[in-house]
C-alpha cells in the first residue's frame, strides 16, 4: 500500500519536494486553475473554477514546462510483478497502448522476472504563482446556482500539474538481481502506435508515449466565510489527503498500489 508515510524513494520525492498528489490513474486533460471537488468518498473531475465563482476571475498565467531534474533516476522500491503490471497497465491504458502489457508480460515470465521498480525522465511542471492565483480569488464567493457547489464539500484547486511521457522500468529477480529483457519486448514497439520502447546498458527498459501524461497535482484547498463573504485559499493538510474510498479505488492504480498517496478522480474527464 502507498501511504503518505511510506519510505519508497521516489514517492517521497513527489510528496516532500514537489507537495503534489500522485494520480491513482495517469490522465492528459489536467489544467492548473482546474478545481476538484471532494464530498464524501467521490472526487469529481476537474471544473473550471470560473464556473464555481462569482464575480469573474481572471486567472494568472501558467509557466509551463519546468523541467524538475530531481527526479532524474529516482527509482521506486520493487513491487511484486502482479502488481507492478498493474501499475504499468494504469499507464500504458492512459497513452492508448494497453496492449503493450499483455505482449511484455509473457517476456517477463519467462525471464523469471519477481518484481519490478519504476521511475521517470523528462518530468516537467506547470504552475501559476501561488500569491497571483491567490489574489484573482479574492473577493469571489460560491456560485449558489452551481450544480457543484454543495454543502460540506471540500473545494481544491490546482496550482501546478507534474507531466511526464514516459515510465522507466526495471526488472529483478527474486535476489533482487536485474533481470535482462528479451528482443520481444523491443519489438512491441513495432507493432504498437502511439508509444516506443527504450532499451538502456543497464537493462531498464523506458515505454514512451507521444504526450506527456498528468501523473500529480499541487492542490490548495478553498475556503469561504459566509460571514465575512470572502473566497480563501490555504495549503492541503497533509493529514486530510485527497483520495477516494475503499470501494472506488481503481484496479490499476500507479505509481503504487492505492490509497492515501494517490488521488482517484473520475474517469470521464
Amino acid at each position: 500500500m502507498c501511504k503518505r508515510s511510506t519510505d519508497d524513494p521516489l514517492v517521497r520525492m513527489f510528496l516532500d519536494r514537489y507537495k503534489v498528489n500522485l494520480l491513482a490513474l495517469p490522465r492528459e486533460r489536467a489544467f492548473c486553475g482546474q478545481v476538484y471537488v471532494r464530498d464524501g468518498r467521490r472526487v469529481s473531475s476537474g471544473a473550471q473554477i470560473a464556473g464555481l465563482v462569482e464575480p469573474a476571475v481572471t486567472l494568472p498565467p501558467v509557466f509551463e514546462g519546468e523541467r524538475l531534474t530531481a527526479l532524474a533516476g529516482e527509482l521506486s522500491e520493487s513491487v511484486q510483478l502482479n502488481a507492478g503490471l498493474g501499475l504499468l497497465q494504469g499507464f500504458m491504458t492512459a497513452i492508448g497502448a494497453a496492449a503493450v502489457v499483455s505482449s511484455v508480460s509473457a517476456s517477463f515470465e519467462r525471464s523469471r522476472t519477481a518484481r519490478l521498480r519504476f521511475r521517470f525522465d523528462d518530468v516537467t511542471r506547470d504552475s501559476m504563482e501561488l500569491n497571483s492565483l491567490a489574489n484573482a480569488l479574492e473577493g469571489r464567493r460560491f456560485r449558489a446556482q452551481s450544480l457543484l457547489v454543495q454543502p460540506g464539500a471540500d473545494y481544491f484547486v490546482t496550482a501546478a500539474v507534474v507531466r511526464s511521457p514516459c515510465v522507466g522500468v526495471v526488472a529483478e529477480d527474486d535476489s533482487s538481481r536485474r533481470v535482462e529483457f528479451g528482443a520481444e519486448v523491443l519489438a512491441v514497439a513495432d507493432a504498437t502506435a502511439g508509444v516506443t520502447v527504450e532499451s538502456s546498458a543497464t537493462g531498464e527498459l523506458t515505454f514512451r508515449g507521444t504526450t506527456p501524461l498528468a501523473i500529480g497535482l499541487e492542490l490548495y484547498q478553498l475556503r469561504y466565510d459566509e460571514r465575512e463573504g470572502k473566497l480563501s485559499m490555504r495549503a492541503q493538510d497533509p493529514r486530510d489527503p485527497v483520495k477516494a474510498g475503499k470501494e472506488a479505488t481503481p484496479r490499476a492504480a500507479f505509481v503504487a498500489p492505492g490509497d492515501e498517496a494517490l488521488l482517484d478522480l473520475n474517469a470521464d474527464a
